[in-house]
Formats: structure tokens, sequence, C-alpha cells
């Protein structure tokens, strides 16, 4: 009997199943991610293709989404998948507006508190992504998937401050990253990210995501590290010059050329949505670590 999948497990898998399950029998879970294999997610099997291709065989239609889609039809397609795969549109999953209005509730009352605890140890910070993308068309920050924040300053500091993060006053899921190796940029256990998210049923609707992470100046530009072999590498202009933008009667602090700096990140089209917008159309910022001296 031919079988329907949902490739990822992630926010986008999530949204899709939220909306597909009115209308077909989702049977399983496509993850290349080998440690999900066999597991379970919203009670459905979980598989990793290249460990099952006997279920590959039976699939009739994989549902992709989101902006990796296009890697996974080429994961998949490397698997020998031979059946219908399905790239759905960016916006076609996304958040109901009353999803929208309880994500907003709970992220600005938890926005509030982290921007006056970054405040009370002077935690220099800014707005980043694709939130600083929402503040500069008006959109609201929960229509995303998560806030994005940099922090750039004295890792005492930093240091110092998530006390305040991991006490009782943040009600969140919380987890801290630290660099687990040195290099040129970063002191091995220096302070990476930390990711806060807020409790829900996820079968139901997207818990709220707020992200902040630590950049390091070197020479005229601020670093960051995506992963082993990538740095974000952003130019001091748009980290040393502020400015704060109004949001839901609190201030947020942001790049002072935020325009500029949007199409550095996005292109000179970044006021306009675009459902074909991929990962990698952002590689500008992006460097290969060796090359930084």
């Amino acid at each position: 009997m031919s079988k329907i999948a949902i490739f990822g497990t992630g926010i986008d898998g999530r949204r899709l199943h939220r909306i597909l399950r009115k209308k077909i029998n989702i049977n399983y879970f496509l993850d290349s991610n080998p440690k999900l294999h066999k597991n379970f997610f919203f009670n459905i099997p979980v598989y990793s293709p290249n460990r099952s291709r006997d279920i590959l065989q039976k699939t009739e239609i994989v549902y992709l989404g989101g902006r990796y889609m296009d890697d996974q039809e080429k994961y998949l397609k490397s698997v020998n998948f031979k059946g219908k795969i399905i790239k759905t549109s960016r916006w076609e999953y996304s958040y109901t507006k009353k999803e929208i209005e309880v994500r907003e509730k709970i992220l600005c009352k938890v926005l509030k508190k982290i921007i006056s605890i970054f405040e009370k140890h002077k935690i220099e910070y800014l707005i980043d992504g694709s939130s600083l993308l929402a503040l500069n068309r008006n959109q609201k920050l929960s229509e995303f998937t998560d806030v994005d924040i940099a922090i750039k300053d004295d890792d005492k500091k930093i240091l110092q401050m998530l006390k305040s993060i991991k006490s009782k006053e943040i009600d969140l899921n919380k987890e801290f990253f630290f660099h687990k190796k040195k290099n040129h940029l970063f002191k091995k256990g220096s302070f990476k990210q930390c990711v806060l998210t807020s409790t829900c049923n996820s079968y139901e609707r997207e818990p709220v995501n707020i992200e902040f992470y630590s950049e390091i100046k070197f020479g005229n530009h601020y670093y960051r590290i995506v992963n082993s072999k990538v740095v974000s590498k952003i130019s001091k202009k748009f980290r040393e010059c502020i400015k704060y933008k109004s949001y839901n009667n609190f201030k947020l602090c942001v790049p002072k050329k935020s325009h500029e700096y949007l199409e550095f990140i996005y292109g000179n089209k970044w006021r306009i949505k675009n459902k074909n917008w991929k990962n990698q159309d952002n590689k500008r910022r992006f460097k290969d670590i060796k090359k930084i001296n």
C-alpha cells in the first residue's frame, strides 16, 4: 500500500502536519538525522531514508516545506527516492491568525524581560536577522520562527548576565552553548549562544523561540560562529552605530543603518516577501573560518 510522508520534524514539518492531517493521513515522517530513526513524533514513526529503503519504496508522496526544500529534495534523490515530491509554498502552511496572537502575547512578555536583563547588566545587543526584517516591514515578530539577537560584550559580563537568564525570572526551556574548541576568534569555553523556548503543545501550535548569540570584533568586522567551518561576518558600521525602534510600547536596539544592513543580508528586494527565498541567498555574510586572518 502506498504511503504519504512529511520530510523533517522541525518547525516546517510540524506546520505541514497541522494542516495536512486535516485532509490526508500522514503515515510517517522522514528525517536525515540518524538519531531520530525509528523514534516517534506526534505518535507517528520517523525513519531515516538511507536506513529505510523498504519504506522509501512504499512511499508515494513526500511533502517538503521551508527554506531547506532544495537540500531535502537533493537528499531524497541521492537515496533513489522514486515517488512524488511536493514542495509547498513558503507561506501556504503558515501560522494562523489565532496562533500569531497567542505567540505575540507570550513573545512580548518574555522579550521585555530579556531586554531588561540585558540593560541591567549593560549588555550591548542588537535585534538581528529576520527579526530586524519584521520590524522594518511592520510585521509582528511572532510571524517568524524566532527572535534573533546579537550581543557584543565582554565574556565576563555575559556570564554574569546568564545567571539572571538561568534564574526563575525567565520561565522558559533554556539551552546554553559554549565554544568547545579554541580558535583565532573565540576562546574555548566562551559563550556562544542561548536558545529560549516557551512551553506549549507543539501538536497544536509552535512555541515562542528567542535566540541570542555572541559576536566578537576582529579588525573592522564582527564575527560569530555558525558552525565548525563557517562564520558570520558583519561590518562594524552595522554594529557600532545604533538607534532604538519602538515595538509594542517598548524599545528595541537596532542598527542605525538598518535598511542598508537588510539589503546586505537579503538583497535589494528585502521589503517584498519572497516565497522562494533560500538560506544560501544571504551567503554574503557567511565566510570560511579558515580564510579569516
